[in-house]
C-alpha cells in the first residue's frame, strides 16, 4: 500500500484535471472518492477519461473544495493518491444593499459591505476616493471591516462612500451615495435689523442663507401669512435672488413694520426679521 498527496488550487468557474498517474500489471482498477465518500454525481460537474485515470472537474464551485482520492488496486496491491483541492472565488455581494442614503449632519449612519469570497477578502473604505482614516472617535469598523459606523456625519462626508473588497482572485467595489443634509443657516451681516428710511426710498432686505439641500426662502409682512405674488405686486414689493432679497420699491407709510424671512429645507428651518 502506498499514498501520495498533492495540494491544488482552483478558481471558481474554472476547470481542473486530476491525473491518477499509476501503472501496474495487471492494469489496476481506479476508483475516485471525495472526502472519503463515493462521488455524488448529481452535485459535481465532472467527467473521467483514459480509463478513469483523469478526473475532469468542470465549472468549479467553492463547495467543490475537499480531498479527492484516486484508489488504485490490482492483485499486487493498492495505492492511494490524494488531491487537496482548494477552490477560490473572487469577492461577491451576498445581497444588494440600498446605496442611496440620506442623513442629517452630526447624526450617525451605518454602511455595510456584504461580501464573501475565498480566501476571505480584505476590506477597506474610501470617502470621495480618499482612504478612510479609522477607527477614531467618530469612525468605527465592525465585522472584520464589513460595517462602517460614522458616529457623527460631517458635511464633508457628502458624496461617494466606497467599500473595496480584495483577495488573491479579484476585487469588488461597492459605492454608496451619501447625502448629508444641513439645516438652513442665515449668514450674519453688519446691516442693522432696524432700518430707518424716508418716503420714496428704495430699500432692500437681504436674507442670505446656507444649507443642503438648498433652502427655500419666503417672506412674511407683519404677523400675517407668507406673501403671495399678488400681495407683493399690490404692496409695491419685489422678491429677487431666489427669494433671498425683498425689495421695497418706493417706501411709504404703509410699508412700516416687521418683515420676516423664513428659510427651510428638509433638514429644518430658521428665520430672521427686519424692522422698517
Amino acid at each position: 500500500y502506498s499514498e501520495h498527496e498533492e495540494e491544488v488550487v482552483g478558481k471558481s468557474g474554472g476547470d481542473l484535471d486530476l491525473l491518477c498517474d499509476v501503472e501496474g500489471s495487471p492494469p489496476p482498477s481506479i476508483l475516485w472518492l471525495k472526502d472519503g465518500q463515493l462521488f455524488d454525481t448529481s452535485t459535481i460537474d465532472h467527467d473521467t477519461i483514459e480509463n478513469d485515470r483523469i478526473l475532469k472537474l468542470r465549472n468549479l464551485e467553492v463547495s467543490d473544495s475537499g480531498i479527492y482520492s484516486c484508489i488504485t488496486s490490482n492483485s499486487a496491491g493498492t495505492a492511494e493518491f490524494d488531491f487537496d483541492i482548494n477552490v477560490q472565488s473572487p469577492p461577491s455581494l451576498t445581497h444588494s444593499p440600498i446605496t442611496k442614503r440620506t442623513v442629517l449632519v452630526n447624526r450617525a449612519v451605518t454602511l455595510e459591505c456584504p461580501v464573501e469570497g475565498t480566501p476571505h477578502p480584505d476590506i477597506s473604505w474610501l470617502i470621495n476616493d480618499r482612504p478612510l482614516i479609522g477607527p477614531s472617535q467618530y469612525i468605527r469598523l465592525t465585522q472584520a471591516g464589513r460595517q462602517l459606523h460614522l458616529l457623527r456625519v460631517l458635511r464633508g462626508n457628502n458624496g461617494t462612500v466606497s467599500c473595496i473588497a480584495k483577495n488573491s482572485i479579484g476585487e469588488l467595489r461597492l459605492d454608496y451615495d451619501l447625502e448629508v443634509m444641513t439645516p438652513p443657516v442665515i449668514i450674519p451681516t453688519p446691516v442693522s435689523r432696524r432700518i430707518k428710511v424716508q418716503e420714496g426710498d428704495l430699500v432692500q432686505l437681504s436674507c442670505h442663507v446656507e444649507g443642503y439641500p438648498k433652502p427655500q426662502v419666503a417672506w412674511v409682512a407683519g404677523s400675517g401669512s407668507l406673501l403671495t405674488e399678488k400681495e407683493l405686486w399690490a404692496a409695491g414689493l419685489e422678491i429677487t435672488e431666489g427669494g433671498e432679497t425683498l425689495t421695497l420699491l418706493e417706501v411709504n407709510g404703509e410699508h412700516e413694520g416687521r418683515y420676516t424671512c423664513i428659510a427651510s429645507n428638509a433638514a429644518g428651518s430658521t428665520e430672521d426679521s427686519f424692522i422698517v
